[in-house]
């Protein structure tokens, strides 16, 4: 059915009100779309600026940064016209340089675009930077394209919440979205002062096609040569100066920053309250352990996770399967069943422990796996001496940290710090994480302050972690090149405190495509081991433990690798501690009726004085284990007789 411009204005309300479009130039707006009617040609003229700034000049070789400048061609009022701008080019972020490296011709049209080689009417005085762009390597290109593109991208996401309560493995589609808006529309200036703006530009969304636009109006008038100028919303909406100041650093520079920014610390009982975990209504964290009998009649398992379903083949145990699978949270413990095995987030403690079942869950276990709290739960805040501010500190076994939605004025300073004294590469290397997102989903590692200030523009908050220059390599002999590898350790946990964990002694190794070295950081096969949810994961290689060892063994002599995980196991143990050390809701709640199995993910670096460190990257809870157990079918066996049954079998699991 053909829809009416009365109709599209009711489809998109929600979007025209979130924008704020005048009522009065929405049909106009539509209307434009429909008749694909790009009309800022019509009322624009682009401006080259000579750039004088020298944080855009290459010290080595003088490459140019042209910059230009939209300015009205004509007297405009507001209220009058709302503009078509063209989001030419839309992308998720990882997928950019493939793009870019496979299409040439996109390539030159994004560095002509952001000022790295003239438009093709641009001036003559500039075609000799385009000859010198051109000399480069198509990755070194695409290297200048990834430093310089952050004045003029846009972002925005299809969801409009973050994360699910629900569930405890996170939505996928919280990726956002990148895009280039046409010359007109990359180059209108940006402002914090209200004095200087003058025009109005939001992505927009076409529902019937989905396809994206972005859409521009006058909120003050021009007089022909005034130049436009837009409100960085992100920026005005900032909690104070400083924080403004820094969200406009793309564009201004980093601001000079006096003192010690403050640090955040969670609400801890707000988080609690708004997970609505249900505790047992009397103290229960001092009573014995619930454990099962193994007897004639097997032990029922209710579990939505497909490799328990298939591989829990032990007699002990009988696998519920249900004629309706549509069961929620608060319906699961109805089920006729011993053991709750769930992926999704599971409240009612009080009633599960009346009921005398089981789950895979504890109270307040999200200071674990969600990043942004284990870091903050790990890191010891201490009085510097002679300051004003705090030093932080944190284990060796763990990476420093910032929450950029809270901390971003604390990161920069560090930044400047680090830049100020900065002597090898990679001092000032980070890699962001999303705070509840896993399988390295919007996950990337950069150098660039630009990139990370403009990522924290977007609705998936993120951390800023200190990046691992110096891993531990593996030599892959189908490559014959050193790649970076990085571990997940099964942990099984009975009990929270007193701590009794176990870990698995089959550990699971993945592997990077690309040979390790400090450049293309935007290059994931190059920088993340994690292949199996890349290309549909043809390009992951995958290899058992003891396969891994034995090369390890034969590249590296005297290699102390048994010492490496002996640390790796000490550096869980006191991770847990840590976590468990406070009373709820600061710290992990222990419940007689809850176990957990956790995969934890860790490299090994190289210390400054050339020692090897285990470094505990995150915690992930039911953790993807598809390509695990066909390498150790008898996982879940395992796993399951461990945390239900007290069976320990010495040569399955090691105790931390």
């Amino acid at each position: 059915m053909e829809l009416n411009l009365e109709s599209l204005c009711l489809l998109h309300h929600n979007q025209f009100s979130k924008i704020d479009l005048p009522v009065s130039l929405r049909e106009q707006a539509l209307t434009k779309i429909i008749d694909n009617q790009y009309d800022c040609s019509n009322c624009l003229t682009i401006g080259l600026i000579r750039d004088t700034d020298p944080k855009n000049v290459d010290n080595d070789e003088i490459l140019g940064f042209m910059q230009y400048q939209i300015s009205a061609s004509q007297d405009m009022r507001a209220g009058q016209d709302v503009f078509l701008i063209d989001n030419w080019f839309t992308f998720p972020l990882r997928r950019l340089s493939g793009m870019l490296e496979n299409d040439l011709e996109l390539l030159q049209r994004v560095e002509q675009l952001i000022g790295l080689s003239p438009l093709e009417d641009g001036c003559n005085e500039a075609n000799g930077n385009s000859a010198r762009v051109e000399q480069k390597t198509v990755l070194e290109r695409i290297d200048l394209v990834h430093e310089k593109m952050w004045k003029f991208v846009g972002s925005y996401s299809l969801n409009t919440s973050y994360g699910n309560d629900d569930s405890m493995e996170s939505n996928e589609e919280f990726e956002p979205v990148w895009y280039f808006m046409d010359h007109y529309g990359s180059h209108i200036g940006w402002s914090v002062e209200d004095t200087e703006v003058n025009v109005k530009v939001c992505p927009f969304i076409f529902l019937p096609t989905m396809a994206s636009y972005s859409l521009m109006w006058l909120v003050k008038p021009l007089a022909a040569g005034d130049e436009l100028v837009r409100e960085h919303t992100y920026a005005v909406n900032a909690t104070s100066e400083l924080l403004r100041d820094i969200r406009m650093a793309p564009w201004n520079g980093i601001p000079e920053i006096t003192g010690f920014p403050s640090l955040y610390e969670p609400n801890w009982l707000e988080v609690c309250t708004h997970r609505s975990e249900q505790l047992p209504l009397v103290d229960c964290q001092d009573a014995e352990l619930r454990f099962l009998s193994e007897s004639e009649q097997s032990i029922g398992v209710y579990s939505d996770l497909e490799d328990v379903k298939s591989k829990l083949t032990s007699n002990s145990f009988q696998v519920v399967n249900l004629d309706n699978e549509d069961v929620n949270v608060d319906t699961v413990l109805d089920i006729n069943c011993d053991v709750i095995f769930i992926t999704r987030h599971f409240k009612d403690f009080g009633s599960l422990v009346q009921l005398g079942k089981l789950v895979n869950q504890f109270p307040a276990e999200h200071i674990l796996f969600c990043k942004d709290l284990l870091a903050a739960s790990l890191r010891r805040i201490v009085a510097q001496s002679g300051s004003n501010g705090d030093g932080v500190f944190f284990p060796a076994w763990f990476q420093r940290t910032y929450n950029l939605f809270y901390e971003l004025p604390r990161f920069v300073f560090d930044w400047k710090e680090r830049l100020e004294k900065e002597d090898e590469p990679g001092l000032n290397l980070w890699i962001l994480k999303p705070w509840n997102l896993t399988r390295g989903m919007a996950t990337y590692v950069t150098n660039s302050l630009d990139q990370i200030v403009r990522m924290c523009e977007t609705s998936v908050p993120l951390i800023a972690q200190k990046y691992i220059e110096r891993p531990l390599l593996f030599y892959r002999q189908d490559k014959n090149y050193c790649v970076k590898f990085d571990m997940r350790i099964f942990v099984a946990v009975q009990s929270m405190k007193p701590l009794r964990a176990y870990a698995y002694r089959e550990v699971w190794v993945r592997v990077a495509n690309l040979e390790y070295k400090l450049e293309h950081f935007y290059q994931y096969e190059r920088h993340f081991s994690v292949m199996a949810y890349l290309h549909g994961g043809h390009s992951a290689h995958f290899m058992s433990y003891d396969t891994f060892k034995q090369q390890m063994h034969s590249f590296y002599h005297n290699l102390p690798w048994e010492q490496v995980i002996l640390d790796a196991h000490q550096a869980l143990r006191e991770m847990f501690e840590i976590c468990t050390a406070r009373p709820h809701p600061l710290g992990v709640y222990q419940c007689p009726n809850s176990r957990a199995l956790y995969g934890v993910d860790l490299m090994v670096k190289w210390t400054e004085d050339n020692k090897l460190q285990p470094v505990i990257l995150e915690v992930n809870f039911i953790a993807d284990t598809t390509k695990f157990v066909q390498f150790c079918p008898d996982f879940y066996n395992d796993v399951f007789d461990l945390l239900f049954v007290n069976k320990v079998d010495d040569n399955k699991f090691t105790a931390l």
